[in-house]
């Protein structure tokens, strides 16, 4: 039986006619089940998103100044739009790959991340979900985890997420989604790699 949505199942395939076991010279029924052949599990196709990169003048200026030099140069380097929350935070590390980029920071116990992913998972006759909330404005998918809070919406043609992970689980931004949905409408942009191109 196929449980996973993500999966496409291919039929099980059963010889139809089970052989007879020999046995003193007189055949019997073989005893055995039939042997099951299954057919591999294929997954969705990895598809490159399209980026709807925004205008330069949305870039905060102000918010790009306060952060340090080598996380600066991560968020000029990186593939898709950037962006981070406004709010100062400590130990900041930006990360980035040919398609993603990663970007966290601490403040007070509260440890924030946002990613973003140029990528995505098509699969053939199955159309995407659509989140029940709403962040900047767009259907999102709100949830806590472990009591990590999160939230992922699409933005740019880009596939967003912010978490909250608290030391303290009773914080008051990891004690309900409030925290969590108000910090993403806060994001602000602070660069990318076609912004930068197009500031040369």
């Amino acid at each position: 039986m196929c449980g996973l949505a993500i999966a496409a199942c291919d039929p099980v395939a059963v010889d139809p006619e089970p052989r007879a076991a020999e046995h003193d010279g007189a055949t019997t029924p073989a005893a055995a089940a039939p042997r099951l052949q299954q057919a591999p599990v294929i997954g969705g196709e990895l598809v490159v998103r399209e980026i709807q990169w925004p205008s330069a003048s949305e870039v905060d200026a102000e918010l790009r100044d306060r952060l340090p030099r080598d996380a600066l140069d991560r968020v000029d380097a990186a593939p898709l739009p950037v962006l981070i929350p406004p709010d100062p935070l400590d130990d900041i590390v930006v990360v980035t790959g040919e398609h993603w980029y990663s970007f966290r920071g601490d403040r007070d116990g509260i440890t924030i991340v946002v990613q973003g992913s140029g990528l995505a998972r098509v699969f053939p006759g199955m159309r995407g979900a659509t989140g029940e909330q709403l962040v900047r404005g767009r259907p999102a998918f709100v949830s806590v985890n472990e009591g990590i809070r999160h939230a992922a919406w699409i933005e740019h043609g880009v596939a967003y997420s912010v978490e909250i992970e608290c030391a303290d689980q009773q914080a008051p931004q990891c004690a309900d989604s409030a925290a969590i949905t108000q910090l993403a409408e806060q994001l602000e942009l602070v660069g990318g790699v076609a912004l930068t191109e197009a500031a040369r």
